[in-house]
């Protein structure tokens, strides 16, 4: 499981041309399409992905990789 500060480091690592295509290869990386076929994102019939530890690493990641862009601007 991923959880720690480093995790989400070494996560920050993925390539991808956009916030979608970097989005996509950290589930990859995270998740099966077998499990992820268990989740829609409000959990209608399904388990909710949006309260999920996996999203908030996710989500994580993307504002560790915006943070590193916007020193690289400067």
């Amino acid at each position: 499981m991923v959880s720690s500060r480093s995790d989400v480091s070494r996560l920050a690592a993925v390539g991808g041309s956009g916030l979608e295509s970097h989005t996509r290869r950290i589930l990859k990386i995270l998740i099966t399409n077998e499990i992820a076929c268990s989740f829609n994102w409000k959990g209608r019939n399904k388990i909710a992905f949006e309260n999920t530890r996996i999203m908030a690493t996710i989500y994580g990641n993307i504002e560790k990789k915006k943070e590193i862009k916007e020193i690289s601007n400067c």
